[in-house]
């Protein structure tokens, strides 16, 4: 295991550019193409809110575990990883989270019996996950292999919780992260697995993006001087990612992706992704 991201299989094999993560989606469907695979033609709609309800999949699955957060950020960049070099449209969605899922508890040291992780995830979708627990096994086993083996992962959580120390020390406690805003940063976090930026940029970066939208979100908007107190903690906040040498333009670019998440999640219709993935599992 690498305790340095910087050295780590994550940094070396699994961030790459968005040129790659698209020549990789490409050439997955011009192989279901040319295999005259019967799901080729379905039509996805908004990827997005694809990738929303896998995520809701596999949060529902997690709480019934009991699963602590590090565990479903693990199981999420499994899935990403996963679902960047394979089609939703050659695979059992709700097998596959529940593998990513099984083996994320055993990496994260809580693991839970496969027949257990089974028959939950049938308790939720009992049309769409049998209860033969070896097709979670070689779901898992297919995973690891899409994956080259690169199973430790580095989550952007202690990075935000640094940053947040390191802005009061510097500021002298005049710029602090308040509680509803480090809650809000926490939920971008959470939701940025739904995203490509796990696959695009280092965890710190996407952590001090969380911090940006969440003290942008959070700012109290009304009087004159609410207007002025804002844009003192903006400045300070610029000022502070300006001394920290941090690349402004990714933190841009991860911004605009966390912003265009949640515009597309306000047209999301979760019965609409469900029939999707229905007819995906009914005609394979």
């Amino acid at each position: 295991m690498a305790a340095n991201y910087w050295e780590s299989t994550q940094r070396k094999h699994w961030q790459v550019s968005s040129e790659c993560l698209s020549q990789w989606r490409n050439a997955t469907e011009e192989r279901l193409r040319l295999s005259k695979h019967p799901n080729a033609n379905i039509d996805l709609g908004d990827p997005t809110h694809i990738r929303i309800f896998l995520h809701g999949l596999l949060v529902k699955l997690g709480h019934r575990l009991s699963c602590r957060q590090q565990i479903l950020a693990t199981a999420e960049l499994y899935l990403a990883r996963f679902y960047a070099k394979a089609s939703v449209k050659e695979t059992n969605p709700y097998a596959i989270v529940t593998a990513c899922l099984y083996l994320a508890c055993k990496i994260e040291e809580y693991p839970q019996h496969i027949r257990s992780i089974t028959a939950e995830a049938r308790a939720l979708w009992p049309d769409c996950v049998s209860s033969d627990s070896t097709i979670i096994g070689q779901c898992e086993f297919y995973l690891i292999e899409e994956m080259g083996m690169c199973l430790i992962v580095h989550q952007p959580y202690r990075s935000l919780k640094q940053f947040s120390r390191s802005m009061s020390d510097i500021y002298q406690g005049q710029l602090i992260i308040l509680p509803d805003e480090m809650s809000c940063a926490w939920s971008v976090l959470n939701d940025s697995y739904i995203t490509d930026l796990p696959l695009l940029y280092p965890p710190h970066i996407i952590a001090l993006a969380a911090l940006f939208v969440a003290v942008l979100t959070k700012a109290p908007r009304g009087s004159v001087s609410d207007t002025a107190v804002s844009g003192s903690r903006m400045a300070n906040l610029a000022d502070w990612l300006a001394q920290c040498g941090a690349d402004l333009s990714a933190i841009s670019n991860c911004v605009q992706q966390l912003l265009s998440l949640y515009h597309s999640w306000e047209s999301y219709r979760d019965s609409t992704c469900q029939q999707i993935i229905s007819k995906i599992i009914n005609t394979s």
